[in-house]
């Protein structure tokens, strides 16, 4: 039963444990596989899907022939839709539009000849009124095919005086992206959409869910999804792009990306519980299977006890009553135990019995010492010493009794004498003698002569306490000779270290000398990193005014988009080239410390803060500054104002692309420091490479888009000036970086 319950507790146990330790890794495994599988396939596969669309409608709105047509006072209708039809031939492609500005007539290689008004229309107009100059939609076309997909890219047409002539539109099927929507492991574990960045789901396996421009569309908007709107706010945003919520009593994981083209995002939710089913499943089977080896377990012990153990116990009861009786004293009528039953009882039996044998023997022995030592004590109550105890017991407390009683008696002999009763006597006689004449008593005579053995041996300790000494004397040589040799070796030692300290010295020169070619080989390399800096921004330089040259006489916009490229790429390696010299700077100029006062602590925050004004304007950023009125401490104004634009820059990198917030303040801190904060409300820094941020060239992230060097550059200042540096950041919340200065500072 104890093993069958065992069993039971051991497969119950294990079968929890594993089930627990799955529902810790599965929401990692989701996390880490399942979902940015999911959310990379659909993607990339939409991409695919409309890839052919979005360069369809760009070759319709650059088509020197469109252009022509567009313009022609007497527009040849027929010839642009021979040329619709050649361009829209292929098979995933719908129908082909123009529509131009002055007469808005949709002119479609499909579609009936339709006027367009406000009223009926009001994309269009709108559209043409914006500042995009490309627009995307998913609609569900009632003219083609009922609630039959349709993806619509439309481009402005653009003249050669940059005036819109009209608006090209392409609209593609998306038949082959219902595999993607509908997949397989998806269907029952989760969602898929694709939304805008308003939360307007453009994309999903549900038609009726799906929110596009026709007044007909009854569509949705993720944030009116059941549990969904929690987070849909951070996930529009970009604030985050994983989230967990509830719904319907489940925990649903979710996991976003950015289609970069359309500013679109593709959400996907799976279910944890789903992902558990499985582990749950084979919980309730290994709990089954528990109890059943338990129950079988139960049988088998039940038969197998019943014949070969219950009927040998039930002897070897009636055995064992009789030989803890014997044990007990009642060793009259004791019986040996059955050696019948199974072998595993008849060996207990037989080595019961034999232990009982010797017992016995053992008992037997003591018996006889007992009897013994009765004996002696009555010859020892009589006087009688020279009696010993010859029996051996074979308990150990008896044995050691009677090697006590022996040692006492030998004892009791060698003071009193074999028989006390003796020895009393003859001092009873000494007591009696005449001490003053010898000659009168014999005794006396004999009295003197045990004196003068007495001082006979004691005459022999003398002699043995000489020859005790002889010894120590001969062990004192040795020991004056030991300590001769320990000298000479002290000697030895002495001029060990002699030799030990000569080698230090040279050593102490030697690294002198090497410490002082290593400082001058760090200058010249410092002084190598600076001029050649300065060197490659002049041909850098010269680059970029001859392409802002070329840029001016350039009419083509592609052209001038690839001008564009180059120029950003020529000012980001500026940026770098720049920041290396302020590495050199700052490791080999001596500095210059001034007093900075709240006034040019300003002036310094608004030349940094111009310095990004086409970001912080391009993206609406709200700055906040904020300088206290009292505040002076010395430092170098350059290296100050460097750090400064290193942080802020490093925040604008990094800033929210919804309502992105910068705040600067120089405060006063204790301890006579000045303390310079910038905070952001980005992307933040993970917790794992927090340490690592001002280390040289390290990105924390794959979203960096700056060259690693500039909160390398900020540590490098701060170790300069003597400044301490304290970065707090939070994934999804934004980071805060304290610079604290020194009110005083000397080199």
């Amino acid at each position: 039963m104890l093993i069958s319950l065992l069993i039971l507790l051991v497969g119950a146990i294990l079968s929890v444990w594993t089930f627990y330790q799955n529902k810790k890794t599965v929401t990692e495994r989701v996390i880490s596989n399942e979902l940015p599988v999911l959310v990379d396939y659909a993607a990339v596969r939409f991409m695919e899907n409309v890839s052919e669309a979005i360069h369809v409608s760009k070759y319709l709105a650059n088509s020197p022939f469109v252009k022509d047509w567009l313009v022609n006072e007497q527009p040849d209708t027929i010839q642009i839709l021979r040329y619709l039809n050649q361009i829209g031939s292929s098979e995933n492609i719908v129908s082909l539009h123009i529509i131009p500005v002055e007469n808005p007539v949709i002119i479609s290689n499909y579609w009936p000849r339709r006027k367009l008004t406000d009223a009926a229309d009001p994309f269009f107009k709108k559209f043409l009124t914006s500042d995009n100059f490309r627009e995307f939609n998913i609609d569900i076309n009632k003219y083609v095919k009922h609630k039959q997909l349709l993806f619509y890219v439309n481009n402005k047409i653009i003249g050669d005086d940059g005036n819109v002539l009209g608006l090209a539109d392409v609209a593609m099927r998306l038949d082959k992206f219902s595999s993607v929507i509908a997949y397989d492991s998806l269907q029952s574990i989760g969602q898929l959409y694709i939304v805008d960045r308003s939360g307007t789901i453009k994309l999903h396996n549900d038609t009726t869910r799906i929110g596009y421009s026709s007044s007909e569309s009854n569509g949705s908007n993720i944030k009116n999804e059941p549990g969904l709107g929690k987070v849909a706010d951070d996930i529009l945003s970009g604030r985050v792009s994983i989230a967990e919520f509830q719904r319907e009593g489940k925990t649903i994981l979710l996991m976003t990306r950015v289609l970069p083209e359309f500013d679109w995002l593709v959400v996907a939710e799976v279910p944890k519980e789903d992902f558990m089913a499985p582990y749950l499943n084979m919980l309730w089977k290994n709990l089954i299977m528990s109890i059943l080896g338990a129950i079988i377990s139960v049988v088998l012990v039940v038969a197998i006890t019943s014949r070969w153990v219950i009927t040998p116990l039930m002897m070897l009861k009636s055995g064992l009553i009789n030989f803890f009786l014997f044990l007990n004293g009642d060793r009259t009528g004791y019986e040996k135990i059955s050696e019948r039953g199974s072998r595993e009882m008849r060996d207990m039996a037989h080595e019961i019995n034999g232990e009982v044998d010797r017992i016995k023997a053992n008992l037997e022995k003591d018996q006889a010492l007992i009897m013994e030592m009765q004996f002696l004590i009555e010859q020892v109550n009589n006087g009688v010493f020279s009696v010993r105890l010859k029996e051996h017991a074979a308990n150990p407390r008896l044995r050691r009794l009677r090697a006590d009683i022996n040692h006492m008696l030998e004892l009791l002999s060698a003071k009193v004498g074999d028989n006390l009763n003796e020895t009393l006597k003859s001092l009873q006689q000494y007591a009696n003698l005449n001490f003053s004449d010898a000659s009168k008593n014999k005794n006396l005579g004999e009295l003197g002569a045990q004196v003068h053995s007495m001082g006979a041996s004691l005459e022999n300790a003398l002699h043995e306490i000489k020859s005790q000494n002889k010894e120590l004397e001969e062990k004192r040589v040795k020991v004056d000779e030991q300590n001769k040799f320990i000298e000479s070796r002290n000697k030895e030692l002495s001029n060990v270290n002699a030799q030990i300290n000569l080698i230090n010295s040279k050593l102490e020169t030697l690294v002198e000398e090497k410490t002082l070619n290593l400082q001058k080989a760090y200058r010249e390399l410092d002084t190598f990193l600076y001029r050649a800096s300065h060197d490659l921004r002049r041909p850098l330089t010269t680059l970029r005014g001859i392409v802002q040259l070329v840029e001016d006489r350039n009419t083509d916009e592609k052209v001038g988009e690839l001008y564009g490229l180059i120029d950003k790429v020529i000012s980001g390696m500026d940026s770098m080239l720049k920041k290396l010299i302020a590495i050199s700077y700052v490791s080999s100029t001596e500095l210059t410390f001034t007093h900075l006062d709240s006034d040019s602590c300003a002036r310094l925050v608004e030349k940094v803060l111009s310095g990004f004004q086409d970001r912080l304007t391009d993206y609406s950023t709200k700055v906040t500054v904020s300088i206290a009125p009292d505040l002076g401490f010395n430092a170098s104004e350059d290296l100050v104002e460097s750090v400064l634009a290193n942080i802020v820059e490093n925040a604008l990198i990094f800033s929210s692309k919804v309502e992105p917030v910068l705040v600067v303040s120089f405060t006063n801190g204790p301890k006579d420091h000045v303390h310079l904060t910038v905070e952001d409300n980005g992307v933040g820094i993970p917790q794992n490479v927090q340490d690592r941020c001002f280390d040289m060239f390290f990105k924390g992230s794959q979203l960096s888009q700056g060259d690693g060097l500039g909160l390398y550059v900020v540590k490098k200042i701060a170790d300069r000036l003597g400044a301490a540096i304290v970065l707090k950041s939070q994934v999804g919340k934004g980071t805060t970086i304290v610079v604290k200065f020194p009110r005083e500072h000397s080199e």
